[in-house]
């Protein structure tokens, strides 16, 4: 949604919208689907510059840490920043960050792009490390023989198609090669 900053005067701007990311966009492979999100606000105006207040709640899908098995769980999350309009100056040397800093956005144009907030938010809302449980066991002895012999055969597999210099398989092709590999390989479990 773009907000046009240059029209907020002495109301502010409200908006409650869904707003739709696929997990692949984000790039974090520990982060296996995001629902629907729900993304409401205001801006309003302060001086020169403008304040943000805004919150998400949507459920995100990750892996264990131990297990890999998925976990869904909800979040929300608020959201405050200043929004600057113009461009920051830059100085020479080290500066050092003030709290108002790590807040601050600075927003090209009289325009904002809030799904570009979105992406940051939901971003730092996965988490660096989830568990199924605090006494999850983690892989089954099992699955970690079999993930083993998967990495063994993978780096075979490497090798092989690496020494063919005239056929060599693009990239893509390789990890698409692994995954399937390593489904057929818990399939049979």
């Amino acid at each position: 949604m773009r907000i046009p900053l240059d029209k907020i005067g002495d109301e502010p701007f409200v908006w409650r919208q869904q707003v739709t990311v696929t997990a692949d966009t984000l790039e974090r492979p520990v982060l296996l689907g995001l629902g629907e999100i729900l993304w409401e606000g205001r801006i309003e105006r302060e001086d020169s510059v403008f304040r943000l207040e805004g919150r998400l709640e949507y459920d995100q899908t990750v892996s264990c840490s131990r297990c890999l098995e998925p976990l869904v769980r909800p979040v929300e999350s608020d959201v405050r920043l200043r929004l600057v309009t113009a461009a920051p100056v830059t100085a020479e040397g080290e500066i050092e960050l003030t709290e108002d800093d790590l807040e601050t956005v600075y927003v090209e144009g009289e325009e904002m792009d809030t799904l570009q907030l979105v992406r940051e938010q939901l971003l730092l809302n996965i988490p660096m490390r989830s568990l199924c449980s605090e006494d999850c066991q983690g892989l089954c002895p099992m699955k970690t023989v079999l993930v083993a012999c998967f990495l063994v055969r993978v780096n075979l597999l490497k090798k092989v198609i690496l020494s063919k210099e005239q056929n060599v398989l693009p990239h893509s092709l390789l990890v698409m090669l692994c995954w399937v590999e390593l489904l057929i390989l818990l399939v049979n479990l």
